[in-house]
């Protein structure tokens, strides 16, 4: 069958919230294993190919999700495969970004690129709210799968993996952007891990973006039960109400970036000054509006702390995703990727442990004050990985290269204008 219309895929199948979580974990168990080999075949076979060839496969198990779900271990191993092809789209992304963007712009276009997360989340919830209540949820996953297809194919007859060969760019333009892009080290035969591991700076950024994931993951997965069970909105509802944190982190995102290079350039702040009050930002404004939300019984007010939350988020990418640029000229991929496993783990833990303490408090419709004081759990536990997170990074963090190449690192340079 299909599935009813409006019946989720965890009602059908009768659920609780430990399965739940596995279920939603899953997808992260495999995005957790390809973040650094997508780092380095991005180095090798360029951005561009792997973003297309992972991209098209992640599509093409998203559609077949539907069809193993009677059987949960098959389920379990369908979104395993989803997450490792998954994996490979924010390393490439970043190894194509770092061919293409001059060096002044970088906060600015990270912040649009990066605002596609978000964009993409403001339409697939009431998307999914729609197709879910009109068709069954199993058509959730045959509708983005196949919108998955069609966007690779963009990607294919669109994107370049660097200037040079590009087939329309002008001479102009090609020129503007080679003269204005960072100096290029040779790529090091072997990847110097024991450099990465000891730069305190690459901590500074594997701690505060696994510190963002956490709270990111955590609303991600657990947002449209909290709307439904605490804030009691119908499911239509719920997915209108659920967009709105993103599209608050869409523009904080794209204008964080402006304003961060605005800052730069301007001489306002040094460069890792701005990467530290953005990151900062980021961390804190959620930690602490995502603890008030807890405790409100108004859903609106409650709405209103939630998408603040969310939408606040968006200022780390002008810190800590313009920063992995900044520390290697040649190693950022792979450095994100490290930092991505790290910051995958948030999508392991927060919804398993999400799903037991839910069952802790024996979280119900018909105890919905149970739920509330799950979530209040939840909330307080974000703020402390979250405020970890953003003093780490403050301590920690530099815009400077610490990693020039193969045969040498510099550690813990500063900027003199700090």
């Amino acid at each position: 069958g299909v599935g009813a219309p409006g019946q989720s895929m965890y009602d059908e199948y009768g659920w609780n919230g430990k399965t739940k979580g596995l279920v939603l974990s899953a997808f992260f168990w495999g995005y957790l294993v390809t973040q650094i080999p997508a780092g380095l075949l991005s180095k090798q076979y360029g951005g561009r190919n792997v973003l297309a060839v992972s991209a098209c496969c992640a599509s093409l198990f998203t559609i077949l999700t539907p069809m193993s779900a009677s059987r949960l271990p098959l389920l379990i191993a369908c979104r395993i495969t989803v997450g490792l092809f998954s994996g490979c789209a924010f390393p490439a992304t970043l190894s194509v970004l770092g061919r293409w963007v001059p060096q002044q712009e970088r906060s600015t276009c990270v912040g649009f690129v990066f605002a596609g997360s978000p964009l993409g989340t403001i339409a697939t919830i009431p998307a999914s709210a729609y197709l879910l209540q009109t068709f069954g949820w199993r058509w959730i996953f045959f509708a983005f799968g196949a919108w998955g297809l069609v966007w690779v194919c963009s990607v294919v007859l669109l994107v370049s993996g660097d200037p040079a060969s590009h087939r329309s760019i002008h001479l102009s333009e090609l020129k503007r952007i080679q003269a204005n892009l960072p100096p290029q080290d040779d790529v090091p035969k072997a990847v110097p891990w024991g450099k990465i591991f000891r730069a305190p700076a690459c901590w500074a950024l594997f701690v505060g973006h696994t510190s963002n994931n956490w709270g990111l993951y955590l609303m991600l997965t657990q947002m449209p039960s909290y709307l439904a069970t605490v804030l009691g909105f119908q499911i239509e509802n719920a997915g209108l109400v659920g967009a709105l944190p993103y599209v608050a982190q869409f523009l904080f995102s794209i204008l964080g970036g402006l304003a961060a290079d605005w800052l730069i350039d301007s001489g306002t702040l040094s460069r890792t000054n701005v990467r530290k009050t953005f990151m900062v930002a980021g961390l804190l404004i959620p930690a602490v509006t995502l603890v008030l939300c807890g405790y409100q019984k108004d859903p609106l007010t409650a709405v209103a702390l939630m998408t603040l939350s969310v939408g606040s988020s968006g200022l780390c990418n002008a810190g800590f995703i313009a920063n992995y640029l900044e520390v290697s000229s040649n190693l950022g991929g792979v450095i994100l990727s490290t930092g991505n496993t790290f910051a995958t783990l948030p999508g392991i833990f927060a919804p398993a442990l999400m799903g037991y303490i839910l069952d802790q408090h024996q979280c119900s419709p018909d105890n919905v004050e149970g739920c509330r004081l799950a979530f209040v759990q939840a909330f307080w536990l974000a703020f402390g990985v979250y405020a970890a997170g953003a003093v780490f990074y403050a301590v920690f963090a530099t815009s400077e290269r610490v990693l020039q190449n193969d045969n040498e690192a510099v550690t813990d340079l500063k900027e003199s204008s700090e």
